[in-house]
């Protein structure tokens, strides 16, 4: 997996989909101990099944955190878009993926 502007992370090179994200992998994304994250929708289609991920930390969750909790809970695009680039906050503590291109 690639991030913009630095060296490929070697924690995430077998994830299912490529980081095109703007942030360092450790930057604190939340400091919530909960967070949900959906997906159900690309820029070019709504994938119809809504998959709800729960991430969990006593922590700070990091970028870094986050991905890693993902990939663990089996996150892959449901389409060709592959890039991950980012979170679109939806309501408190809830957060969509967004997958470019």
């Amino acid at each position: 997996m690639e991030l913009d502007n630095e060296e490929p992370d070697p924690e995430f090179e077998d994830a299912p989909f490529t980081l095109s994200l703007d942030q360092p992998m450790d930057t604190v994304f939340s400091r919530e101990p909960v967070l949900y994250i959906i997906h159900d929708r690309c820029f070019c289609c709504e994938i119809g099944v809504k998959k709800i991920y729960t991430i969990q930390s006593r922590r700070p969750i990091t970028y870094r955190l986050l991905i890693r909790q993902l990939i663990r809970q089996g996150l892959s695009p449901l389409c060709n878009h592959r890039f991950l680039e980012g979170f679109d906050e939806i309501s408190y503590q809830t957060y969509a993926l967004f997958f470019g291109s």
